[in-house]
């Protein structure tokens, strides 16, 4: 699908962890071990949106608030749904709310340009189109050959 479609978003639930976990496993390439693990450990306490297609979730994002600022814990969309305006729609759902609590600025963390992570490329590029910037960089503390990019918005 590489139209838009109609989807309801509305804000994550405790019962929608189980369909989040299962929406995440359908993208390994993104979310390997230990982070999936540590979504399935985390999810519940993270507050959150969900889009909803046939009674169905294609798609999520999780952050938590400190201060006055925001981080995107994850996010993902089902891989049949991408391209499609729901990781837009997720961020603009997020960042309104943000905004009416006050909060100043959100950041992600990815993985910085690498062969070995080349996938991820599509992700820097989609943050950049919604105005995400380039922030900092450090090394994974798991891993110190994996470079990770900070990316910020003003809001």
């Amino acid at each position: 699908m590489a139209t838009k479609i109609s989807v309801k978003i509305r804000k994550k639930r405790d019962v929608d962890s189980a369909e989040i976990v299962k929406l995440v496993n359908l993208l390994p390439e993104y979310f390997p071990e230990p982070n999936l693990g540590a979504i399935e450990t985390n999810i519940d306490s993270l507050r959150g949106f969900v889009a909803i297609f046939d009674n169905e979730i294609v798609g999520f994002i999780s952050f938590l608030i400190k201060s006055n600022n925001a981080e995107i814990y994850a996010m993902a969309v089902h891989p049949s749904f991408q391209r499609c305006g729901i990781g837009q729609r997720l961020i603009e759902a997020m960042e309104e709310t943000l905004r009416s609590q006050g909060i100043k600025r959100v950041q992600v963390n990815t993985l910085a340009e690498t062969p070995k992570f080349a996938n991820f490329q599509k992700t820097r590029k989609f943050y950049a189109k919604l105005g995400y910037k380039e922030k900092a960089y450090f090394k994974d503390t798991a891993d110190s050959s994996i470079e990770i990019l900070v990316l910020e918005k003003t809001l």
